[in-house]
């Protein structure tokens, strides 16, 4: 008898935050009890009966933790049980526990570390509406089948009552309900459980020790979300397993600019003058930067000293000193630009036919060797790229990724995951070309002080416009100040998008392209009409053939150069846009010290 387990709410769950740290641990946390109902699955009947997820090595993917996350397990359970009814709903009824039980244990570590310091914390903290609304966050849903017809037949009769069963609920009235309470920031579901007099103009530090600012509610599973991390017990501050939008943003900065005397001088004013809260941001960040440490990439904004002025209750005069002190920091580095670039990348990976894949295949052990596959991709494959191009992974199970990367790697690190994803699925073939599931890829450039729920908006829809296609690669530049620059592209065109914008980036880091040419070609595409096509061609030609001054290189463009480039093909508005996005890219390249025609690795491999 087959066992189908969705463990959920997913997307939702991971997509409503506000901070790194609410959408990484939603994703940390549904693994985390996704794993535990496999265990119990594993310790009742043995490796052998789980389908999904199944590892070559089950202890990679079931091995008790109470750190590290699942990286890979999904929030899909697939497992075949005795045939008896009794006993298989009784197996389904343990692992249902498994994850509730663990559900609590991770809330209880959480909660734990809410109000720390706080003599009122009673008062400040409702924690047992948010004991009652963390126990129904979950929904676990659960079929069995019988195997009678085979197990192809059953597997799909449990997938259609499976999606029967989550469309079906009963709703009744929650006991932690009530009416006029503020209600959560994150999504507005749920009633804020901290108490309004935590807000009447007290200081920063107490609050933090609530993990919110004066403007922010949170319900008990924001809480659940902004507090669930590793704590370091011989420290102050938490071990944090990502890294801040701002450090990201800073990182080409980092990475090129290693003055570790100059740092150190400024890191020692950040510490005088922001004690506590300055110490925390020299230690903030989870890997170390050559020169830097472990200081979060915040400190080289200005914008971000205010907050921790703010937080540490700093005086004005402390702000002012700390702000000249990150002036001359910056002047004696001399990097060009001058100062860290203000914006990140994310991307939102996702694979394509999978349904169509896994339809196909109709024997368990076929199944088993899918999950294998996804698994190594999730668990090894995806973190690996990433952290191979300065990313910081926030999700990663099954066939989904979501990262945030450095602008100058975004389009290679893309690159690699499709390339990557693409290798571990061609023995599972499909009858659509080219013949096996691929990966569609979102990505998004935005401002590193965009709230981060409109972030993640952005990058969902240039993941939908990227699935639209399929096996594409779609990236957003979404600049304050300006409409969105949008562009998307097949993996399988020749040349492919990414490949196209890494050629605009090298001829700007040359400058052998104008300045004005992207806005001169996205003029052009006024002039329409098929009539004036020769005429479009000819000028488009001439903007992109002009010497720009100061050029380190007196050649114009080759005629190789402009085939590459298609723009006869594409459109002169839409190799403006790319010359846009590629000229940002190109500033992060020369931050970053990224050596002139250096080809990425994801691309020297192939093409997706």
């Amino acid at each position: 008898m087959l066992l189908l387990m969705s463990i959920g709410p997913v997307q939702e769950f991971i997509a409503t935050s506000r901070r790194c740290q609410d959408a990484w641990y939603g994703s940390y946390l549904l693994a985390d009890v996704a794993a535990a109902a496999a265990r119990a699955i594993e310790g009742r009947l043995g490796a052998a009966a789980l389908i999904f997820p199944a590892a070559a090595h089950p202890q990679a993917v079931l091995a008790e933790s109470e750190i590290e996350p699942r990286r890979g397990s999904a929030n899909k359970v697939l497992a075949r049980t005795p045939d008896e009814r009794a006993e298989a709903e009784s197996m389904a009824n343990q692992a249902a526990a498994a994850v509730r039980e663990r559900l609590a244990f991770l809330m209880n570590r959480a909660f734990s570390r809410i109000g720390r310091g706080d003599s009122e914390r009673r008062a400040h903290f409702y924690e047992d509406i948010a004991r009652e609304q963390v126990e129904e966050l979950l929904e676990i849903v659960w079929v069995l089948v019988p195997e009678s017809n085979g197990y192809a037949e059953a597997r799909r009769r449990g997938e259609a009552l499976l999606s029967a069963r989550k469309s079906t609920k009963l709703w009744t009235q929650p006991n932690w309900s009530e009416a006029g309470k503020p209600k959560s920031s994150l999504d507005g579901a749920r009633e804020s459980v901290l108490s309004e007099k935590l807000f009447d103009g007290r200081s920063e530090r107490l609050l933090s020790a609530y993990g919110v600012h004066g403007s922010e509610r949170l319900c008990g599973v924001g809480l659940l979300k902004r507090f669930g991390q590793a704590i370091d017990e011989d420290a102050e501050w938490s071990s944090a397993r990502f890294h801040s939008t701002s450090h990201i943003a800073a990182l080409p900065f980092l990475l090129g600019a290693n003055s570790p005397e100059s740092f150190a001088t400024y890191a020692s004013v950040i510490e005088d003058e922001f004690g506590h809260a300055g110490r925390r941001a020299l230690r903030a960040s989870p890997t170390a930067v050559p020169g830097f440490g472990r200081a979060d990439g915040q400190i080289l904004f200005e914008s971000r000293l205010d907050e921790l002025a703010d937080e540490s209750l700093a005086s004005g005069k402390s702000l002012a000193a700390a702000k000249s002190a990150l002036r001359t920091f910056l002047k004696r580095v001399d990097r060009r630009p001058l100062e860290p670039l203000p914006y990140y990348g994310m991307l939102l990976a996702d694979g394509d036919r999978m349904g169509l894949a896994i339809d196909g295949l109709t024997e368990a052990e076929r199944h088993r060797e899918l999950s294998r596959a996804l698994l190594t991709f999730a668990s090894e494959v995806a973190p690996s790229v990433v952290e191979s191009h300065h990313g910081s992974l926030i999700y990663s199970g099954g066939d989904d990724v979501w990262a945030m990367v450095p602008i100058h790697e975004l389009t290679s690190c893309a690159t690699g995951l499709a390339i990557e994803f693409g290798r571990l699925m061609e023995t599972f073939r499909i009858p659509e070309p080219p013949g096996h599931p691929t990966l569609s890829v979102g990505a998004a450039i935005v401002h590193h002080l965009q709230p981060f729920d409109q972030a993640r908006r952005t990058l969902e829809a240039a993941e939908r416009r990227a699935k639209q296609q399929r096996n594409a690669f779609a990236l957003t530049l979404d600049k304050r100040g300006g409409a969105p620059i949008e562009l998307v592209g097949s993996w399988s065109e020749s040349p492919s998008l990414d490949r196209r914008l890494s050629t605009w980036v090298a001829l700007h880091r040359r400058n052998l392209v104008p300045d004005k040419a992207a806005h001169e070609l996205a003029r052009l595409s006024l002039l329409g009409g098929p009539d004036m096509k020769e005429v479009v061609e000819a000028e488009a030609e001439r903007i992109l053939a002009r010497k720009q001054p100061g050029a380190t290189s007196d050649a114009e463009l080759s005629p190789e150069v402009r085939r590459v480039l298609g723009f006869r093909t594409r459109g002169p508005d839409e190799l403006g846009r790319e010359l846009l996005v590629a000229r940002l890219i190109a500033q992060a390249c020369e931050q970053a010290g990224t050596p002139l025609g250096e080809v990425s690795k994801s691309v020297q491999r192939g093409t997706p």
